[in-house]
């Protein structure tokens, strides 16, 4: 046997595989799960863009949250300012 090669119950031979520390794909960003209501109609037209553009949900609204922050400070007409000092309503 070579050298690194797990027998798993069962008698199994497994080289690779399972659970290993830092393995799998890293986290982007801090999760919040959020409810959002919207009209049929607007999700059946984000679904649309979503199939046209090959995106995830969770990619299209960092884009909208991305692109509204970002007009927000420019509102502002300021770029330095620390998140936690915005009140957004």
């Amino acid at each position: 046997m070579k050298k690194g090669t797990v027998i798993k119950k069962g008698g199994d031979i497994v080289g690779h595989g399972g659970a290993r520390k830092g393995a799998g794909r890293k986290p982007k960003g801090v999760r919040r799960k959020v409810n959002v209501n919207l009209p049929e109609s607007d999700w059946a037209y984000i679904e649309l863009l979503l199939a046209e553009k090959d995106i995830t949900m969770s990619d299209y609204f960092k884009t909208v949250v991305d692109r509204t922050l970002t007009d927000d400070l420019r509102a502002l007409n300021t770029t330095d300012l620390d998140p936690d000092d915005l009140l957004i309503l």
